[in-house]
């Protein structure tokens, strides 16, 4: 791999952040910013943001909680890392000690980058082993602290994971340049092998998950445009309003 100049990290992520909740944060850690390795100590800092979690949402349950919990910091942090790499062709350096989150009430997770740096990969091999890093080894102990505190299936927090990655292909493949990397084969790792599949319909590629993230069970919630609980034909109702939007 090779680094990424400094001045062309911050125009790669100012470009992306122009697509909405993609902004990731620079500079040095102060009040207010928590490190991963904190909240992967499934103590009172993961019990307090499960509960701001729960409280934002009018969340009664734990794993209900502890599912939106997931799904949050993941499609807040690999959003942009994912269009990062899909239009620019970089790999952002998000390890867990050079990334510090908070959870807003009224906004959810952010993302503070320490010490920015980036990289671009001379092959295939270089993508697969910051993906695993990534998934692996900030991703899984994330989970692994939450189901913790807030027990449910596996299959679901992953499903969470999956399907922030399958979003953050569709936002870039609808409002963000041609892709210069094909990120399909993210979704082949590990927790997310298998998580949803991809569907063609009228000339657009959809995924549908194949766990809930339990939405529905919210106060005003509903079932998602990927849900696994929609029936065939709800899906192909739910793709038309997408693309007559």
């Amino acid at each position: 791999m090779t680094a990424v100049p400094r001045e062309e990290l911050f125009d790669v992520l100012a470009a992306i952040a122009v697509v909405p909740r993609y902004t990731l944060r620079t500079g040095p850690d102060g009040p207010g910013w928590s490190t991963v390795r904190q909240l992967c100590a499934a103590d009172a800092t993961t019990d307090r943001l499960i509960d701001t979690v729960a409280r934002r949402f009018a969340i009664g349950t734990p794993r209900v909680a502890g599912s939106f919990t997931i799904f949050g910091y993941a499609s807040r942090l690999l959003g942009p890392v994912v269009a990062a790499l899909a239009t620019r062709g970089v790999l952002l350096d998000v390890r867990p000690d050079r990334v510090r989150w908070r959870y807003e009430p009224t906004d959810g997770f952010q993302f503070l980058l320490t010490e920015p740096a980036g990289s671009r990969p001379l092959d295939d091999r270089d993508v697969g082993r910051w993906w695993a890093d990534l998934i692996d080894g900030h991703l899984g102990p994330v989970v692994d602290a939450v189901r913790a505190r807030a027990p449910g299936a596996a299959g679901m927090l992953w499903g969470n994971v999956a399907a922030s990655v399958a979003g953050a292909l569709d936002t870039v493949a609808r409002t963000g340049p041609t892709p210069v990397v094909d990120c399909g084969p993210l979704l082949d790792h590990g927790p997310l092998a298998g998580a949803g599949t991809f569907t063609a319909h009228r000339g657009r590629s959809f995924y549908v998950r194949r766990s809930c993230c339990l939405h529905y069970q919210i106060p005003a919630g509903g079932k998602c445009g990927d849900c696994a609980l929609l029936r065939p034909a709800e899906l192909r109702v739910r793709w038309d309003a997408a693309l007559e939007a």
